[in-house]
């Protein structure tokens, strides 16, 4: 590239980081206020945004993407249901739709020589033809139709009033996951790699100042359901599994530029989501992010990982050095007073804790009653009450069980090979590349992979767009950019 085409893409890149940031601060700046829209004027700004978004995606399809980068994790608190007169239009679908338009349009507007899948192409480096191939698509592409099989089979048992109500419950399931198929066939090159990694870390950002900005508004209400922050997912275990699962981004970059003066302001980012996380009091997302700080640092460095586990084995055996959120998951969860030896483990911790172990053992029995197939789709609420008594409809608080438990083990299986063949990918790009922008991105997201194994064992934290969108769009760009490096578009 010639040094003013590389002037003109840097001028371009800034432009459009300013004008994302801004758009995101408006976001924030709607939600903080609670400013409540008009509908009209929001149709209004949606076909105007769309129109302009739609002329400039034909040439670059990437535009709109970005927008829907930006807009997503957003989409519950500012939902854009432009009064909800129409069932699915939403500002996320019209999003994705253009995105998905641009998309084939440019690829029908290019030569017959490059219309060759990417992921199927084969190129002459001299000496040798590589060609690369991914079955990780076809893996993710299982995973959704099981889910659909899922719910059709609780329809065969329950009727077609439980396939209506449950068909857009699964379309918010499966959206984050169609999320990795458009990511994938968007991300071309390492600009457009490098862009949406900077867009989600500045929506991340925005996030975890506005859960600050909230948490200073509560205050200590004297209780702690009323204390705790919901932020953008409006729910607080789902808003502290949103922080682990991306923040590490900045701990990636950062821990790949220590040593510059300016590697150390990405901590700032970094620590405003930890507290984030603080004010949901979500113990399980404590957990998830003490287990991806340790495995972040066992990749980087052997020293540092010590030092890690120094440190967290320090701040659980003397709790009160540590801020009252963390404070409060170490010391709430035991109960106090007198338990006798040998006692279950449901008598010795409290109330909350105490369901959870009852649920997963009425989520085993369930499971061992429909092992293959599951109960259904979203049934195992209204199932578990039959297994454990006296607790009323609950969730499974697990990701894994309730997987198995609706959808059957082969459903697991695969969402679990899934996980190992994204980490393994991440892990060998992060090994590979040369590219520092990519090496971190790498490094922060296998932090994010293993938080959210620990995140997602005490609670579904992958079931709403706002939180699993970026999961799935990250996977994409790793992917993505796996294939890029082996065919050797990029160090």
């Amino acid at each position: 590239m010639k040094k003013n085409e590389v002037k003109i893409s840097k001028r371009n890149n800034l432009g459009l980081y300013f004008l994302i940031s801004f758009s995101v601060f408006v976001f924030a700046w709607i939600i903080n206020k609670d400013i409540n829209i008009p509908s009209w004027f929001t149709i209004a700004l949606s076909i105007f945004s769309s129109i302009l978004i739609l002329f400039f995606g034909i040439k670059s399809p990437e535009v709109p993407f970005y927008v829907l980068v930006a807009y997503v994790p957003f989409n519950k608190i500012l939902s854009g249901s432009f009064g909800g007169f129409m069932t699915a239009l939403n500002l996320t679908n019209i999003l994705i739709f253009v995105t998905l338009f641009c998309l084939l349009v440019n690829r029908g507007m290019e030569p017959k020589a490059s219309k060759i899948d990417h992921s199927q192409r084969t190129m002459d480096h001299g000496k040798r033809i590589v060609k690369v191939k991914s079955g990780f698509h076809w893996l993710v592409l299982i995973f959704c139709l099981l889910g659909i099989f899922s719910v059709f089979r609780g329809g065969f048992y329950y009727g077609s009033k439980y396939v209506m109500e449950f068909i857009v419950p699964l379309k918010r399931w499966l959206t984050p996951v169609f999320l990795y198929f458009i990511a994938y066939g968007i991300v071309k090159n390492k600009e457009i790699f490098k862009n949406t990694i900077i867009i989600i870390m500045i929506v991340v950002a925005v996030a975890g100042l506005l859960a600050v900005k909230e948490g200073l508004d509560l205050g200590d209400t004297g209780s702690l359901d009323s204390s705790r922050v919901g932020g953008i997912a409006e729910q607080p275990n789902m808003m502290a599994a949103f922080f682990v699962y991306y923040m590490f981004l900045y701990f990636g970059f950062f821990l790949m530029n220590w040593k510059k003066a300016g590697g150390w302001a990405l901590l700032v980012p970094f620590l405003i989501c930890l507290r984030g996380i603080q004010v949901t009091y979500s113990r399980g997302a404590y957990i998830a992010f003490a287990f991806a700080l340790i495995a972040l640092t066992f990749i980087k460095n052997k020293f540092l990982f010590f030092v890690m586990c120094v440190g967290v084995i320090f701040a659980v055996l003397n709790p009160q050095i540590l801020p009252g959120g963390f404070q409060y998951a170490i010391t709430r969860t035991e109960k106090g007073g007198e338990v006798f030896e040998g006692a279950p483990l449901e008598s010795r911790v409290d109330p909350s804790a105490a369901i959870r172990l009852e649920i997963w053992k009425g989520a085993q029995e369930i499971i061992k009653d429909n092992p293959i197939f599951g109960v259904g789709y979203g049934v195992f609420p209204y199932v578990i009450p039959y297994y454990v008594s006296g607790i009323g409809e609950r969730d499974a608080h697990n990701t894994y069980l309730i997987i198995a438990a609706e959808m059957g083990i082969p459903v697991l299986l695969v969402f679990l090979l899934i996980i190992f063949i994204l980490f393994k990918n991440t892990f060998w790009l992060y090994m590979r590349t040369e590219d520092r922008f990519i090496k971190a991105a790498a490094l922060g997201m296998l932090g994010g992979i293993a938080g959210m194994l620990v995140a997602n064992m005490f609670g579904s934290r992958l079931e709403s767009e706002e939180v699993s969108a970026y999961f799935w769009i990250l996977a994409g760009l790793i992917i993505r950019a796996v294939i890029m490096k082996k065919r050797k578009e990029i160090t």
